[in-house]
């Protein structure tokens, strides 16, 4: 007989419950790595649509292949730089230009051939003309700073984080609260889970031990 032990539980009321979960080295499944989920456009740049960038808290989702962690890497750290960095012509400023640029290395990091990254366009406009700027994405205000927490906690860099399949990002909404109710019925064990990063503070902490009454 096993007892499950939790330690160091929170519990949030935020709309969005997105959360990285580290799974146990010997439990990771190798072929989330595979690639099959990654499309190149011309000129072998990564293919990404507007949808691809949008992190709300449903649908429900587990982000597990590297290409959809890259997704969810931009959509948390480049689409809070929009606003700040992009004028009003649509130019990105140095500090934004500087960052595609580092995303685009670490896309021809990740896969094979990669060129770079194609984002998708958005038309903005004022009064006067309009203008198109690339699309970088959204994550629930509640959810956007959860991997950019996670990372300097772990002490790990971004490609390390993407790359390594024991990390796993899940998107959920505490209306629905689907992770959760997977584990509590025993659908998902949590015997392969080494911890759960729930918020920008917070870990869900499993210890198991065996009961040996």
């Amino acid at each position: 007989m096993k007892r499950v032990i939790r330690r160091g539980v929170f519990e949030t009321n935020s709309s969005s419950m997105h959360s990285i979960v580290v799974i146990k080295n010997d439990m990771t499944n190798k072929q989330t790595n595979n690639g099959n989920d990654v499309y190149f456009c011309n000129g072998n740049k990564l293919n990404i649509w507007k949808s691809d960038l949008e992190f709300d808290r449903s649908p429900f989702d587990v982000l597990a292949t590297p290409v959809r962690k890259l997704h969810y890497a931009i959509a948390s750290i480049l689409s809070r730089a929009t606003y700040e960095h992009i004028t009003n012509d649509g130019k990105c400023d140095e500090y934004l230009s500087t960052k595609l640029d580092e995303f685009d290395e670490l896309a021809m990091r990740l896969f094979d051939g990669c060129k770079g990254i194609e984002y998708p366009l958005e038309t903005k406009y004022d009064n006067k003309e309009e203008w198109e700027e690339p699309y970088l994405g959204y994550v629930d205000h509640e959810s956007s700073m959860i991997l950019t927490s996670f990372l300097e906690k772990e002490n790990i860099t971004l490609y390390d984080f993407i790359s390594d399949p024991k990390y796993i990002v899940i998107i959920d909404g505490d209306e629905y609260c689907v992770f959760n109710s997977m584990k509590e019925c025993g659908l998902i064990s949590t015997e392969t889970i080494e911890k759960e990063y729930c918020d920008n503070s917070f870990f869900y902490n499993y210890v198991h031990e065996e009961d040996k009454i």
